[in-house]
């Protein structure tokens, strides 16, 4: 249509190509547009990108939607939505009722503006959420992007990328080149995110199930909201790091701290404090230490911030006598103190190409809870599943050992109970 614009009545095609540029294409009220093979749509009036508003929740497209226009609305009821190549001048909004959102091979993602992504499917009856996938290469997402249903989420943006309001039951998988802002997360299971040296920012609270996984490289992790919740405990590799919500972090590094001959007191307030935000902590010279000036005052999140994280009695990056060289192991938290613990192992980079496998004891820290009960421990993954074929736990000496390991295997996440006692292992390649 080259005149008024494109209102698509009752279709079914095996591919269809609608081109506008006499302004919008719409979906006429109560009709179904239902294409077995690829959709191919395009607005614009007077050379100016204009609207497409498909969103009917009555549409099938069963093949790849590409789309070109100002503010693009994209429905599915049917069978989910792939999308192709994608661009927006303004805001994308692609929701499907009928199953996941995923991107098809190649293609390319660009929106200027905000981005809005809900996928669900109805199981038994029930309207559950399903899984959303953009994670082109070249994706390049300008504004906010909003996940309001997803099941497990993975978005990826060759630049930096703003998150808005996301929801998922399962994993949340982001990448970026440049900053990564995390917007308001819920997270049933964990959290992996990757900024490529970019800083890891945040403007709304964290609440993760799982472990919360941030890779900043050579950049800087700064999450200090006092909603943090991050359920599990947290990996990062940063050049400093700051990180609010985390209590397996923060017990071990303030006792940390105190072993150095530090205490911690609270700093006088001039204010009610939330009860979700405690006092602000001093760190000052311990009674026993000599006589020195009081420390700078300084906030609960300094009081986590470094280029490293503190451990147990196990130390930073462990050698045990079990383990293959090159294997470090940080183990966070302590027995005494709570009946969770996470001990991050660090395998040499290159460990799932060469196929050579690896082997690792956990540290005596773990070994002195497992000696407390007489019941052997057992090692399965977080979701209650089975350790995957290449990998075997020893119960006796609390030993895992891997003959070759598969690409892609890292970051794996083990859960081990030993009576009360839960650790979580956390195994993953170094980059360097």
């Amino acid at each position: 249509d080259g005149t008024g614009g494109l209102t698509l009545g009752d279709i079914t095609a095996s591919s269809l190509a609608a081109t506008s540029t006499g302004g919008v294409i719409t979906d006429a009220v109560g009709a179904t547009v239902n294409v077995s093979g690829s959709t191919t749509l395009a607005a614009s009036s007077g050379g100016t990108a204009a609207n497409i508003t498909l969103d009917n929740t009555s549409h099938n497209f069963a093949g790849t939607v590409n789309a070109s226009g100002a503010n693009l609305t994209l429905v599915d009821g049917t069978g989910g939505l792939t999308l192709g190549n994608i661009t927006a001048t303004g805001s994308l909004t692609s929701t499907s009722t009928g199953g996941v959102i995923t991107q098809a091979a190649g293609s390319t993602v660009l929106v200027n503006g905000a981005t809005t992504l809900s996928a669900s499917q109805v199981t038994g009856g029930i309207t559950v959420p399903a899984s959303v996938t953009l994670d082109g290469a070249g994706n390049d997402f300008a504004g906010l992007v909003n996940v309001l249903s997803g099941a497990a989420v993975t978005l990826k943006d060759a630049n930096s990328l703003n998150l808005g309001t996301v929801t998922a039951t399962g994993d949340i998988r982001l990448a970026s080149t440049g900053t990564l802002t995390l917007g308001s997360a819920t997270v049933g299971g964990a959290l992996y995110a990757n900024s490529n040296g970019g800083s890891i920012v945040q403007s709304g609270p964290l609440l993760v199930a799982g472990m919360a996984n941030f890779d900043a490289g050579t950049g800087v992790v700064s999450l200090t909201d006092v909603g943090n919740k991050l359920g599990v405990g947290s990996t990062v590799l940063a050049s400093r790091y700051t990180i609010a919500g985390d209590a397996l972090r923060d017990s071990a590094e303030l006792a940390a701290k105190a072993q150095a001959g530090l205490q911690i007191v609270q700093s006088p307030v001039s204010a009610p404090v939330s009860s979700t935000a405690p006092p602000p902590l001093l760190l000052t010279a311990a009674p026993a230490a000599p006589a020195a000036p009081a420390a700078p005052a300084a906030d609960s999140s300094a009081a986590s911030s470094s280029s490293s994280s503190s451990s147990s009695s196990s130390g930073v990056g462990v050698t045990t006598s079990g383990s293959s060289a090159g294997v470090m192991i940080d183990v966070r938290g302590t027995a005494a103190s709570t009946n969770s613990l996470m001990a991050a192992v660090s395998l040499p980079k290159g460990t799932a190409v060469t196929g050579a496998g690896f082997t690792f004891e956990l540290p005596e820290t773990v070994k002195a809870a497992a000696q407390q009960v007489t019941q052997l421990p057992q090692a399965t993954l977080t979701d209650g599943a089975a350790l995957p074929g290449w990998l075997k736990f020893d119960a006796q000496r609390l030993r895992f050992e891997a003959d070759a390991v598969p690409d892609g295997a890292f970051p794996l996440q083990v859960l081990m109970t030993v009576g009360q006692q839960r650790v979580v292992v956390v195994i993953s390649e170094r980059t360097e």
